[in-house]
């Protein structure tokens, strides 16, 4: 998600005829704006403003100020891209479309208060945008842009029936075109592109490469060094039929042009990659196409949640655990933020993930991963079993650690201190966990690191 947002009133652009002076888009051109929030999405489109577009989205304004004709908001979404546009007659068809993924929206708001909170929107009609949609204890959440306004009820993530219901009079919804643009810049677009067409987690980078290869590959921008290699390179060299290393060398290199049909000089500049950009455009279709674990599901919830700053590392307190609130589905209980502990982050991302457990309380205390460092292997199971609330896991436990190859993806990793309970995150693979900062982290952040030690591996086995 492209979480830049464009307002009308910026200097760069607000003082533009909307459709010409004394009309201008800082007081009548929500609508263009809304369609420079959504189309950013795209990789084509991402350098775009509002000052791009308003030569184009200027014919569709009304003359005497009044804003965009409703007929123009379509035309503008088909135009820059969007595929699939249509206007919902009811908010239900609207969610349907919303859930497939990929879509985009755009709404009028009327001059009614909407939802339960009773949010003012608009004295008139204004037009805002959502650019992400999830559904989540009876409520449907989108992403709003709103061009006029930066109050928290109208932007980031809200609920259509707290902060919407009765507001919408007219919404329309589009397809983003995932089309790559053809720079010879293998960033993070282009490599979530490469990661879809080889069924590998879509985050954007390739990690754990040897730095002194990359001379064969400077065009290649998003990568991460290190030593275990990547899962997307591994099918990359399975596609091309090499030992599957998961490293990027020059016999790599020579391959991936040679099956582009570029010169295989074996330095992959901007010439091979606009190929492999052109490539990954023509066959989107994923060569190795994978069904998700609830394991892989649970990593992926985790990082979303990393990727979102308004989430921290938050010491909770004996009363808490009786709220059973899910940090991810309300607000924290002293209504002041939301966040977690190390515990209830990764149990929560199992629990959302579909792996039954106790995501609310009752989990592994700093009692219980102590008694789990001495205790035999079924008084150890029975321990994180009766924690949990799961009895599809299993327990591993090796006082010297585990390497990253014993390790599996989506598993809960607890790290001792001279046998002492310290932290639990969740396995991501590559040598990374996400999780929970604890006490020792001074940013008290959610996010993706090196992965620590750990001497007990609690293993999802179910399906």
């Amino acid at each position: 998600m492209n979480k830049t947002k464009f307002l009308q009133t910026a200097s760069g652009w607000g003082g533009l005829g909307y459709p010409k002076k004394p009309w201008y888009i800082r007081n009548c051109g929500c609508g263009e704006v809304s369609i420079a929030n959504i189309i950013i999405e795209m990789n084509q489109y991402k350098d775009y403003t509002p000052a791009t577009i308003q030569p184009y989205c200027k014919q569709f304004a009304a003359p005497n100020g009044n804003g965009t004709y409703f007929s123009g908001i379509p035309k503008m979404m088909s135009h820059y891209g969007l595929t699939e546009v249509k206007e919902h007659a009811t908010m239900s068809t609207l969610w349907t479309e919303l859930a497939k993924g990929d879509r985009v929206a755009i709404y009028l708001m009327g001059s009614r208060k909407g939802g339960s909170k009773r949010v003012h929107w608009t004295s008139g009609g204004h037009f805002v945008c959502s650019v992400d949609y999830k559904y989540e204890n009876g409520k449907h959440y989108v992403y709003v842009k709103d061009s006029y306004s930066n109050s928290s009820l109208r932007n980031k993530w809200i609920s259509y029936e707290e902060n919407m219901r009765g507001d919408v009079i007219r919404v329309w919804s589009g397809k983003l075109n995932s089309k790559l643009r053809i720079d010879g810049d293998g960033g993070a677009s282009t490599v979530k592109a490469m990661q879809k067409f080889f069924g590998t987690e879509e985050d954007g980078v390739i990690s754990g490469q040897n730095e002194s290869l990359k001379k064969y590959y400077p065009s290649l921008t998003a990568v991460k060094f290190g030593t275990v290699g990547s899962a997307c390179v591994r099918k990359l060299q399975k596609w091309l039929g090499l030992d599957q290393t998961g490293i990027i060398d020059q016999v790599t290199v020579k391959a991936w042009q040679t099956k582009l049909g570029v010169e295989a000089d074996g330095y992959f500049g901007k010439g091979s990659m606009k190929a492999w950009q052109k490539y990954l455009n023509e066959n989107d279709k994923a060569v190795y196409p994978v069904t998700k674990t609830k394991q892989q599901k649970a990593v992926d919830y985790a990082k979303k949640i990393a990727a979102d700053n308004s989430y921290h590392y938050v010491v909770w307190k004996s009363g808490d655990a009786k709220t059973k609130q899910c940090p991810i589905c309300r607000s924290f209980p002293n209504g002041k933020y939301k966040g977690f502990n190390c515990i209830r982050f990764v149990f929560t991302c199992w629990y959302h993930a579909g792996i039954p457990c106790k995501h609310e309380g009752g989990l592994i205390s700093n009692g219980i991963g102590d008694k789990m460092y001495t205790a035999s292997a079924a008084e150890m199971l029975k321990l994180a079993q009766d924690a949990i609330g799961c009895k599809d896991i299993k327990v591993l436990r090796n006082k010297n650690g585990f390497s990253d190859s014993q390790l599996q993806i989506g598993d809960a990793c607890m790290h001792f201190e001279k046998g002492v309970y310290k932290h639990i995150y969740l396995y991501a693979g590559d040598g990374q966990m996400v999780d929970s900062g604890n006490w020792s982290d001074t940013a008290k952040q959610i996010a993706v690191r090196k992965r620590q030690s750990c001497q007990i591996v609690i293993r999802y086995t179910g399906k």
